[in-house]
């Protein structure tokens, strides 16, 4: 997994490629909760090009999204398309990170 994470304030960016699985997931929810630390509040993940999310992936984006609730902020998942937002909308995640 590529991954590209930009921070303006206290605004996050996150464009991910690739697939995400379990070393992957672990290494970006270090980033994330790093960041929510610093005091980043707003999370912007980009799923564009994701091509596979296994279960730790899923995992690790409602532990990231549980922290930055607890501090003020927001999570929301963009661009989901075809296998990805299938995958949204069956786990019912679809509802918690497109509001």
């Amino acid at each position: 997994m590529d991954q590209q994470i930009t921070v303006i304030e206290k605004d996050v960016s996150v464009t991910l490629h690739g697939r995400i699985e379990q070393q992957q997931a672990t290494e970006l929810k270090d980033k994330l909760l790093g960041l929510t630390g610093s005091g980043c509040l707003n999370f912007t993940v980009d799923f564009e090009n994701v091509e596979y999310i296994d279960s730790s992936g899923l995992g690790m984006l409602v532990a990231v999204r549980n922290q930055v609730l607890s501090n003020g902020g927001f999570v929301h998942v963009v661009n989901l398309s075809g296998k990805m937002k299938r995958l949204f909308e069956l786990t019912c995640l679809i509802e918690i990170f497109t509001e």
